[in-house]
Formats: C-alpha cells, structure tokens, sequence
C-alpha cells in the first residue's frame, strides 16, 4: 500500500496575528510529482525555514506574511523517491502503477537492464541504416536528429540501456510503472498517451491533491519544484482559438504575469528554458482550470559557461545539452563515455551518455544557495499577491437625518484580485462586500454586492443612502476566500 504524505499547511511563527493559516489566501508549494526529482523534494522541505528566515529581516515580506499563509507539500507519495533510488541508478518520471505500455496484454514486462553492470541505466545507442539520429557537429559524443532539409542523413538509433525481453522486436517499451503525475491534471491532458494516465486525474495521489486544493477553497497561488519550467522561458501567452481550452497565460494576465516571471526569473538565475505547452501537468491545472497565478521551477538551473568554454575538438557549446556536456566534463562525473558491449540481438552496440539525474546532483554548497534562491522566488510571489483594503469610509449628511455613507476599496499588489483565467472559468467567489447598519435604515444601495474584480492596484468606490435614528453605526466589511477580507466602521451622531 503506498503512503500518501501531503504535507501541512506551514505557518511561519511570529506572523499569525490570531489567524490560523486555513483562515487566510495560501501559496501553495509542491514538489516530489516524479520520483526521480529528488531535489525537488529536498528543497521543498527546506523551504518553510528558509522563508521565515527570509522574514525575520524583509519587513515586506514579514507584512505580507501576516496575511498570506505557506503550504509545502515535499511530495505526494512517500514511497516513491525510494523505489527511485534503488539501484540500479536510472531517469524515472512515472510512478509504480502498472500499465500495458505496448498493449499487448502484460504489463511492465520488458523494462530496462543495466547491460554493462555499472550500476546505472544509461543509453545505448547503435548503428542503424533506417535510423534518425546523428552525431552532433558540436560534439560527435552528442546524438541530434538529422534535418532532410539540410541533406543530412539519420544512421543510428538510441534507446535506455536493456533488451527485448518479450520477444516482440522493440527494447525498454514497456517498463515498470507507468503514470507520469505530472501529467495527469485535466488542463491539456493527453488521452491518448500512457503516461498520462487512463484518466484527468486518474492517480489517487492526484485526485486526493486536487481534493484537499478544493476542499481547502484559499490556495491563492501555485508554486512546483520539478523537471517543468515557465520561468527560464516567459510564460507563453495563449494563442487558441474558439472555445478551445487556453495553451497558456490569457493576454489579460500577461502584464502582471510577465513581470512575476522576470523577477523570478533573475532571482533564481533561470536559464536553459523551454516552451511551457499544457499537457495534465499541476501547473497547468492550476492557472488554466483553479484560475490563480501557478509557477513551475525546474530548480536547479544550467550554470553559465565562461566566454571561453571549448570542447577538445575546439568546438564553443551552442546548445543546451552540449553546454551540459561541457559542464559535465568539468565536473568529470556527469557523462559516462560511449563503449562498445555485445548485444543479443542488436550485436555491437555503444553504451553510455548523461548519468541520469546529472543536472540534479549537486554540491552542498550549491545546495545551500538554490534552496536561498528558491525561497525568495518564494517569497516574491507571497509579496506579490493582492491585499484587499477598506482604504476610506466616510460620511456626509444631506439633511433631515439623511446620510450618505461612501466606501473606498482598494488593492495593493502585483497580482489582480482574480486572474483574467479565474473570470472565464467562473470557479472562484466574488469578493462579497457587505453593509452592516445600526440604529439607521438603508434607503439606497444594496447591503450585499459582490465585486468580481479591482485590477491590480486598483480600487473602486461603493454609496448608500441611510436615515439616521439616534447614533448610527455602520460597518463594513469584504472579502473572499482566496483574497483574504478587510473591514472598517464608523459612527454618525443624528441631527
């Protein structure tokens, strides 16, 4: 039986002010949604100490704290870095539910072998007539796919280091486990893809996050360690058409969503990114169905290459897997060099390539200063989220015991009270603004109004009409489960 382990909410001591954290609008974190991002999860567990450490000298921050709450969950199933990390050492993004990978009927019965015995299951790659790939002209250790528009021919083939276990002609097709979970959210999930799972949300460690995100109701934003990014790259702005589901941020959302991700960006020193196409992962659901602001950080990011950097065939790096290689022979440990081994039924075959997680693994020192900078990308995206303020309330007398009571809402913040997403998906409630009256009686306006958005910094004025009996008191108060609430009253003497 695997062991779900969702975390809890995580409130930073010294900011409560009487308020739990299920009280207030929540930044959700979430790592651990493929088992070989170990990183991923190591940071996260890090990330509540390092956040509050971060407010004990931000006085923004420490502001903002008092009503934002931090949720970490580290990962979803507890199990499954583990059986990860058993030898031998190998790239793995799906999780242990078994799946007919090739449709024949079994399941995960022709998996990867470690054919050379190293303890790592690497690349295996072979000389092929029918085949696409070629060495790379950066470096002939690298294996690129051959462009028929430049008159370049494939001859090689590459797949994950094993054999045809079940005698079907294919090698590695279908392996143990089968569900990429971050794959397998609604938003761009893709039906016809194992990996993605049978259904959107077919996994239980899917379905019980999603859960306790509804059930919660005041995740006010998203924020994901893994192998996803949409930071390095500018989060891509959405381009379908019709009724189609949107395949990124709406243009509405794109100012303030553009700037968020620059600064994270700079932050975290983000590069080598990739454009972020929607297909189930958690990030996707969470703008594109949950309608808030959702990150995804790949967490550990290419360091930069000195002006200089040359491999020995005196070829510069010019793409991102050869800026890696360059880093790896630096390194001496992240790329495992090609050497021939006899293979049953391919015969000579090449066996090495990346050492899986290799863009992962990384020193202590290193360590301490991602978790530092994922912890104030953290903390900028807590700063940025709106604060609903009753910024005046007033009142003036027209006579015969007749008051006009005016009110100013306002927010301050880099994101809107709602996204442009959260609008066209109608999933989240207004802001009810209500009016409370003592010793008076309302002649104008309405007591409850739902306000569905102010913009960012925006602010917007609200009027009644009330008859004063005495000493009026009046209060008001508006909020919302993902913005958080504010209040105000004041007291008007009668004629």
């Amino acid at each position: 039986m695997r062991r779900l382990f969702l975390g809890v909410l995580m409130a930073l001591v010294g900011f409560l002010q009487g308020q739990t954290p299920s009280e207030r609008p929540t930044v959700l974190v979430v790592a651990g949604l493929n088992p070989d991002h170990g990183l991923g999860v190591r940071v996260a567990e890090r990330l509540p100490a390092a956040v509050e450490k971060l407010a004990a000298t931000d006085a923004e921050l420490r502001a903002a704290m008092e009503r934002v709450a931090l949720w970490v969950v580290p990962t979803l199933v507890a199990d499954q870095q583990a059986s990860a990390d058993a030898a031998p050492l190998r790239d793995l993004r799906v999780n242990q539910t078994p799946v007919d990978d090739d449709n024949d009927g079994l399941v995960d019965e022709d998996g990867p072998e470690d054919l050379d015995g190293d303890g790592i299951i690497a690349t295996m790659r072979w000389p092929d007539p029918e085949g696409r790939l070629m060495p790379s002209k950066e470096d002939p250790r690298l294996m690129v796919m051959a462009d028929a528009s430049k008159g370049e021919r494939g001859m090689w083939s590459s797949t994950t280091e094993g054999i045809d276990n079940d005698g079907d002609g294919l090698i590695n097709e279908d392996g143990p486990g089968g569900v990429d979970l971050d794959r397998n959210f609604a938003h761009g999930w893709k039906e016809r893809e194992r990996a993605a799972g049978l259904s959107a949300p077919s996994e239980p460690a899917t379905r019980k996050l999603l859960q306790q995100v509804l059930d919660h109701g005041r995740v006010a934003a998203v924020y994901v360690l893994g192998h996803r990014d949409n930071i390095a790259t500018t989060w891509r702005t959405n381009d379908a058409a019709g009724g189609r589901a949107p395949n990124g941020v709406l243009r509405d959302d794109v100012s303030w969503s553009h700037a968020l991700s620059e600064e994270m960006k700079g932050i975290l020193e983000a590069n080598d990114g990739a454009d972020d196409w929607p297909d189930g992962g958690f990030h996707h659901w969470a703008y594109g169905q949950y309608g808030v602001p959702a990150f995804a950080s790949r967490v550990a990011y290419r360091p930069e290459l000195p002006a200089d950097a040359k491999f020995a065939g005196g070829a510069a790096p010019s793409t991102s897997e050869g800026r890696w290689l360059w880093i790896a022979d630096q390194r001496k440990n992240g790329f495992i060099p090609w050497k021939r081994i006899d293979h049953p039924t391919l015969g000579s075959v090449e066996v090495g390539g990346f050492v899986p997680r290799f863009a992962q693994t990384v020193a202590q020192e290193r360590f301490e200063a991602i978790v530092a900078a994922q912890a104030r990308a953290v903390a900028a995206l807590i700063k940025a989220l709106p604060e609903l303020q009753v910024a005046t309330i007033h009142s003036r007398s027209l006579g015969a015991g007749v008051f006009e009571v005016e009110v100013e809402l306002t927010t301050r913040g880099q994101v809107p009270l709602f996204t442009a997403s959260a609008r066209k998906t109608r999933v989240v409630r207004p802001v009810l603004l209500e009016l409370s009256i003592k010793n008076g009686t309302l002649l104008q306006g309405s007591a409850r109004q739902l306000v569905d958005d102010l913009g960012p910094n925006g602010r917007k004025k609200f009027s009644w009409l009330l008859r004063c009996s005495g000493t009026l008191e009046v209060s008001v108060s508006a909020g919302s489960p993902r913005t958080g609430s504010a209040s105000a009253s004041l007291r008007v003497e009668g004629n």
